[in-house]
């Protein structure tokens, strides 16, 4: 019997991870990938299959299936949502005929709450945690841009058939994994950066360069960093003691024209994530009695420029 995975969103993330799985596929006919798109990339996807571009090579992946609509898809061994938060909710009905009780459910996006979301839409479903590494976009429709090589996807160790079919599979089609004990550590470890920069390239609408020329954009971005970290431990999750000297370093390690989707989102005028990465912060504080300023007074920007945002609109 055909293992059948769906990549739910062909963005950055789901491109890469379905580009890969279908590369695998068409010289394995033990494995069906189908992609869920829309629009000018699923027409792209249709016409010449999806470009997945990186810095030593380009291929061209062609699905199983692409579409639209979960209508014209089977029921489903493993379902990758790979979406921005606020889409979540939409791709969770979108998704539902293709879904019952033994489909794998592995949300992939930013965020600290998203598999307990999917898990509540889902009961009786597996959902695995996860969290990735990578930096790629949609560079244009049908074609998926890594700017480099070096990418982890973390997959929460649950038991289970499709785990161990699920691990095999992206092994071989060349996506690193791991299959995690605990979760957590490397999904706080990844918040713990993007949280902050998201939340000051945002409210600022700055990038890396910027921020290190401005010592209060500077002093903020580490106040937020130590504000996260303080969270983390609070709430037992392990990270490394030296946490905050890393995050510093990789973000001086950016290249200088870096912010964050969030702010890039923010500059389009179009939908945000700045409730899972930042007001989930400020929500999660208050329940545990820990104070972040730095984060409250983030936040009071950012609920300014979605006001003006909306009386724009």
């Amino acid at each position: 019997m055909k293992t059948k995975i769906l990549l739910a969103g062909i963005g950055g993330v789901g491109g890469f991870i379905g580009a890969r799985l279908a590369l695998y596929a068409e010289k394995n006919q033990h494995l069906e990938i189908y992609f869920l798109c829309r629009s000018a990339h699923l027409e792209a996807i249709l016409s010449d299959g999806l470009e997945l571009e990186s810095p030593t090579k380009s291929e061209i992946a062609h699905p199983f299936k692409a579409s639209d609509s979960c209508h014209d898809f089977p029921k489903m061994d493993i379902v990758f949502l790979c979406c921005k938060t606020y889409q979540l909710a939409q791709l969770c009905s979108d998704i539902r005929t293709s879904v019952d009780h033994n489909t794998l459910l592995i949300p992939v996006m930013n965020g600290i709450e998203n598999a307990k979301f999917v898990a509540s839409i889902y009961p009786n479903s597996p959902v695995a945690n996860s969290c990735i590494y990578t930096v790629s976009q949609i560079e244009k429709p049908g074609k998926i841009s890594m700017l480099s090589d070096k990418h982890m996807l973390y997959i929460d160790g649950l038991k289970g058939q499709h785990i161990e079919l699920l691990e095999t599979y992206l092994s071989a089609s060349g996506v690193s994994i791991e299959m995690s004990e605990n979760i957590n550590l490397p999904l706080w470890r990844k918040f713990s950066f993007i949280s902050p920069l998201a939340c000051i390239s945002s409210a600022y609408g700055v990038n890396k360069k910027q921020i290190i020329e401005n010592p209060v954009y500077f002093e903020c971005l580490k106040n937020l960093f130590v504000e996260i970290l303080s969270l983390a431990k609070a709430l037992n999750i392990g990270l490394p003691e030296n946490l905050l000297a890393l995050n510093i370093d990789q973000f001086k390690q950016l290249p200088d024209g870096s912010s964050s989707s969030m702010e890039r989102d923010y500059r389009a005028g179009k939908d945000t994530e700045v409730d899972p990465l930042c007001h989930f912060v400020l929500r999660t504080a208050s329940l545990l009695n820990i104070q972040t300023p730095h984060y409250l007074a983030i936040s009071k920007l950012l609920i300014q420029k979605d006001g003006l945002k909306k009386a724009n609109h």
